[in-house]
């Protein structure tokens, strides 16, 4: 079905079908329900067509699926799943701080994981374990700074041995509402992400 499979692409009936089809696949495996974001088109130079996808039963947790044209498919949900605790932990601790943010975190080193594993399980595995983070808030630095500044002290009191370069981007309040907008069931961030925000201010922190 190869020619046919990619000439779906675009097509209402053709992003449904794919879409069942990747949900279809993901419950067979983690027995769990799924609901697809979005389709991404044609992966470069392959065979696949790229999607975004969360579980029904959590909306903050949205990882990458690869489906070809034999209908198999690649995900990292539980990679995506053990940085999602990270995510959700810094939006978390930093909204009781009264400050509005969005996280996407990736490993350093580690690119896939097999297993469910907790953040705390993973670092005690692995001795240490590095991150990269970025972390958009809603505000001016002047504003946010001193309140952010504990987050660092929360981060490191739950999770011991962690290593963290974080990027943390301050957005006025009309541009972070049409980043988050915009950007919401992105996987990741990097820097080229935000360089249509004129308001965008950049820094970077490291946590050891």
């Amino acid at each position: 079905m190869d020619n046919y499979f990619f000439d779906l692409i675009g097509g209402t009936l053709g992003n449904d079908y794919i879409s069942q089809k990747v949900q279809e696949k993901l419950e067979e495996k983690y027995k769990e329900q799924f609901e697809s974001l979005m389709i991404g088109g044609r992966e470069f130079n392959s065979e696949s067509i790229k999607l975004f996808v969360r579980p029904k039963n959590n909306k903050s947790l949205i990882f990458n699926v690869s489906i070809d044209s034999d209908e198999n498919i690649e995900d990292d949900y539980y990679y995506r799943k053990t940085c999602n605790e990270l995510e959700m932990f810094t939006e978390n601790n930093l909204k009781q701080n009264g400050i509005t943010a969005i996280s996407r975190v990736t490993m350093i080193k580690l690119n896939t994981l097999l297993e469910d594993k907790s953040l705390n399980d993973l670092i005690k595995e692995n001795g240490e374990v590095s991150f990269l983070s970025y972390i958009v808030l809603r505000g001016t630095e002047e504003m946010l700074k001193n309140s952010f500044d504990n987050f660092f002290v929360s981060i490191k009191n739950n999770y011991k041995k962690i290593k963290l370069n974080t990027y943390v981007v301050y957005l006025s309040n009309e541009d972070y509402d049409k980043f988050y907008e915009e950007n919401c069931f992105q996987v990741k961030f990097t820097a080229d992400t935000f360089s249509t925000y004129k308001s965008a201010n950049i820094k970077m922190y490291i946590l050891e």
